[in-house]
């Protein structure tokens, strides 16, 4: 299958979405050489970002591998797989953990009311 070249353009331009989301990301592009221009760094943040997605491209072509290099790559390093794990892991955990103190905090009312009524000397030693 051979892929057209509007095509490979678009996925090109996707990636470059991928890639510009703040003007600091455009300055460093600007500053390796990868992207020229007279444009202000966050107009071609702005421009970059408000772009359309594409159709969905199945293909083979060096670009589709590339981006999949890319992607492992990014994926490989530590701190992308430490915010994963966090991810994962800990916001998921975060609804229990609340669910749990609600849990607990709303039996401790009732247990407060309930000694406020009745008295729960006999429940707490008095200290002196």
């Amino acid at each position: 299958m051979v892929i057209s070249g509007p095509l490979l353009f678009t996925r090109f331009m996707e990636i470059m979405d991928g890639l510009l989301n703040t003007p600091h990301d455009v300055k460093l592009l600007k500053k390796h050489g990868i992207i020229t221009g007279h444009l202000k760094d966050g107009k071609v943040a702005h421009l970059f970002n408000g772009m359309s997605h594409s159709i969905e491209v199945h293909g083979h072509s060096q670009l589709d591998k590339t981006i999949k290099r890319v992607n492992e790559f990014y994926n490989a390093a530590l701190n992308i797989k430490t915010q994963n794990m966090i991810e994962r892991y800990v916001y998921d955990a975060w609804k229990v953990l609340v669910m749990v103190a609600t849990v607990l905090f709303f039996l401790l009312m009732v247990l407060q009311t309930f000694c406020s009524a009745y008295g729960c000397s006999s429940l707490v030693k008095k200290t002196k």
